[in-house]
């Protein structure tokens, strides 16, 4: 499980941060979406953030715009912390971390005990 904030750093929209983290999560300016932006630059459904293997993935839907990380259009691309993720005219800094492991002992860890304790 992974935390996504979408930090806006300029923009139409770019008023408040966005902190996510239940997915997938769409992105557009459309009334059904989970990250509604006010930007005529982006589509109503404009592209998706979706978790893998623990790291989030934003995927186009198909926008008139397009969708860019790092000023590279994607259609579909793993997203890393610091990376800039702009949808229309609003740039976004990435920034995320994986979910604690709720497990109490690490693998490949094990728990000494002292047999002459006994």
């Amino acid at each position: 499980m992974v935390q996504v904030t979408l930090i806006p750093l300029d923009g139409i929209d770019w008023q408040e941060s966005f902190l996510l983290d239940e997915f997938p999560v769409t992105i557009g300016r459309g009334v059904g979406t989970n990250v509604r932006l006010n930007d005529c630059f982006v589509s109503r459904a404009h592209c998706e953030l979706y978790e893998l293997e623990g790291k989030p993935v934003v995927r186009d839907l198909h926008s008139k715009n397009g969708t860019f990380v790092n000023g590279h259009a994607v259609d579909e691309a793993f997203v890393m912390p610091e990376d800039m993720l702009r949808v229309g005219m609003t740039r976004f800094l990435v920034s995320y971390r994986a979910a604690l492991d709720p497990s109490p002992d690490p693998p490949g860890q094990f728990v000494l005990v002292n047999a002459d304790e006994e």
